[in-house]
């Protein structure tokens, strides 16, 4: 049928071990070649610690194989919990939780990683509301603290971080810091400032190698990270339906500015609860945008009436893909919108929800995305309030599924179309169960020369002479 038989539910047991690959949705395909739209579960993440007014989840980041997940208790949302997954093999296993010194303050709730280090916003102390970005690194098997980005007094409430560069919200200041690490001490090398007073930096952060994102009030603005000159902005929000918001999420990819505008009903009087607005990147001449470069609106991302309350609070996006936390949806059970671009237009490819029973609600209050994870938290609500007896981090493998039939692409290989899984032919039961088939044998290169010749046929040549 085109699929391999360790992906073939058709055939349960091809190899005779005994052994029968789950389904547990009972469509046919073994799960761990069944995607949703390009995406598949594949971890559970639960803390090993949990006490009273403990949230796992109310923040996420990912960095290759480790998923960072704050946790805060409510209703201040503030923690002395950050928990750091690696992944071995297939699992994903705790291997640490940060904690802050004795006697120093408590984590605030805004985490990132990069490059193998954590930054985690802290309070200066137990008496102080000002804040520092604490950065841990792993050393001799360790996570421990080797820097803080941020004077005493500036309140460096907020970070994003890729490679050696930390951009940093300096709420005092109203304005944001890119700070580079230089001979092992962080240096901040920009500032930029907010200069209009009624549009006073809050919301998200965002970075890519080239510009820095900072959120406002009521929109958003971009800069050269090497000029302190604004490339772009302000802009707003694309449709008057999507108001003034606070409490937003920015996500930026090389193309793309996605930044969520999430509302709640008790704040309307229409039928708008919040949306994501996508921004694409136009090159432009020097007298127009500066540096011959602009974004300008490109896509509004929402579900409507239907997709609840909080639409935007989190947003995700690699190339591509964009991935849009929907909390509210479906009586609070939540989704995650997983679109992504054709080259004319955004399409949603799929809805993704949890295989939890019962659902923990609020799927999709936190989102993390790297190229080939997704994270999502699950029972945490975007209020500070307990809303489930459980809170778990749902992680997606991120896929390809170019003909779009619900199977992971790298479980369809039988070019030959014999019915054989093509790395099955590379045994002697697999040639000769291909003979027998009546079909064809793909050429592979069995003795990895780089090329295919008659040289890849004398293995099995060889075994049918000399086997059993």
């Amino acid at each position: 049928n085109g699929v391999p038989d360790d992906c073939d539910i058709d055939v349960a047991d091809p190899d005779g071990d005994g052994a029968v690959a789950p389904d547990c949705d009972g469509n046919g395909i073994v799960d761990n070649c069944d995607i949703l739209g390009g995406v598949r579960e594949i971890a559970q993440l639960r803390p090993s610690i949990s006490a009273a007014g403990f949230q796992f989840g109310t923040s996420i980041a990912i960095d290759g194989d480790v998923i960072v997940v704050g946790s805060t208790t409510s209703p201040l949302r503030t923690t002395d919990k950050v928990f750091v997954f690696r992944r071995h093999g297939d699992a994903w296993l705790e291997e640490a939780v940060i904690q802050p010194a004795a006697g120093s303050g408590l984590f605030d709730e805004f985490i990132a990683i990069a490059s193998g280090r954590i930054f985690i916003a802290q309070f200066e102390s137990s008496f102080s509301s000002f804040r520092q970005i604490a950065v841990y690194e792993r050393l001799d098997g360790e996570w421990r603290r080797t820097g803080t980005i941020g004077s005493a007094g500036e309140d460096s409430s907020e970070c994003v971080a890729i490679g050696d560069e930390a951009l940093v919200r300096e709420s005092l200041a109203n304005a944001a810091s890119l700070y580079r690490q230089m001979e092992g001490e962080w240096t901040r090398v920009e500032t930029y400032f907010s200069s209009l007073p009624d549009f006073p930096y809050r919301g998200g952060l965002a970075m890519n190698d080239e510009f820095a994102v900072v959120g406002a009030e009521g929109g958003f603005r971009v800069f050269d990270k090497n000029d302190s000159a604004m490339v772009s902005g302000p802009h707003l929000p694309i449709s008057p339906e999507n108001v003034v918001s606070s409490n937003r999420s920015i996500v930026m990819t090389d193309e793309f500015v996605v930044v969520g505008y999430p509302r709640v009903f008790a704040e309307l009087s229409y039928d708008a609860t919040g949306a994501v607005n996508v921004y694409r990147r136009h090159a432009g001449d020097e007298a127009s945008s500066a540096g011959g470069v602009s974004w300008a609106p490109d896509a509004i991302l929402t579900l409507g009436i239907s997709g609840g309350q909080y639409q935007g609070v989190a947003v995700g996006a690699e190339g591509d893909r964009c991935f849009v936390g929907y909390p509210d949806y479906a009586s609070a059970d939540g989704a995650v919108g997983f679109y992504e671009y054709d080259g004319a237009a955004w399409q949603l490819r799929a809805l993704i929800q949890p295989n939890i029973s019962p659902s923990p609600l609020y799927f999709g209050a936190a989102i993390a995305t790297s190229a080939s994870y997704l994270a999502v938290s699950a029972g945490v609500g975007v209020s500070g309030v307990l809303n489930s007896s459980e809170d778990v981090v749902v992680v997606y493998a991120i896929d390809l599924d170019i003909d779009d039939n619900g199977v992971h692409d790298t479980c369809e290989v039988d070019c030959d179309a014999n019915h054989y899984p093509d790395e099955g032919e590379r045994t002697i039961d697999g040639f000769v169960g291909a003979l027998l088939n009546g079909g064809a044998l793909c050429v592979f290169d069995l003795n990895d020369d780089g090329a295919l010749n008659g040289l890849d046929i004398d293995p099995m040549i060889e075994q049918l002479l000399t086997g059993p």
